[in-house]
């Protein structure tokens, strides 16, 4: 069955988008953000959520790892891949390839990058279905295999 990533994102559970939100804000600089603050509520509101992230911090870390995975399967099943034109300086032919965007921990990305082929083998057109599905094939065994060898 092929689910798209838009099924995917409007069947998740509301539970999952909250703790989502909650990882999210426990990666951003909010030590910081306390210091920087000059309202008071919001100060305890930060002091009451590190507190609660400190209790529970083995929790959330499992969980976190959880989500990461779940999305890193999403990315396998379905990448979503961007074509782009690029011309070699020494040679002078242009040549396509396709990146995606593969999930770390703390809501970072890394690109992933792989070589289609020439530029003429798709007409130049970078929005060809051909290079598109070919792109996903492509992107999905590159996935797998980085992912066996532990690169990814």
């Amino acid at each position: 069955m092929n689910v798209t990533k838009k099924q995917l994102e409007t069947t998740k559970l509301p539970m999952v988008k909250g703790l989502e939100a909650i990882l999210h804000f426990m990666a951003m600089d909010s030590k910081s953000m306390l210091k920087q603050s000059t309202h008071a509520e919001f100060r305890e509101a930060l002091k009451e959520i590190q507190d609660l992230y400190m209790k529970h911090k083995l929790a959330f870390d499992e969980m976190g790892d959880a989500l990461v995975n779940y999305h890193r399967l999403n990315v396998m099943n379905n990448p979503t891949v961007y074509i782009a034109r690029t011309k070699d300086v020494k040679t002078g032919i242009e040549y396509f390839t396709a990146k995606t965007s593969w999930p770390l921990k703390n809501f970072k990305k890394k690109d992933i990058k792989i070589y289609l082929g020439k530029a003429s083998d798709f007409k130049g057109d970078t929005l060809s279905t051909k290079a598109k599905d070919l792109a996903v094939v492509k992107m999905r065994q590159t996935l797998a295999r980085r992912m066996r060898a532990g690169e990814i």
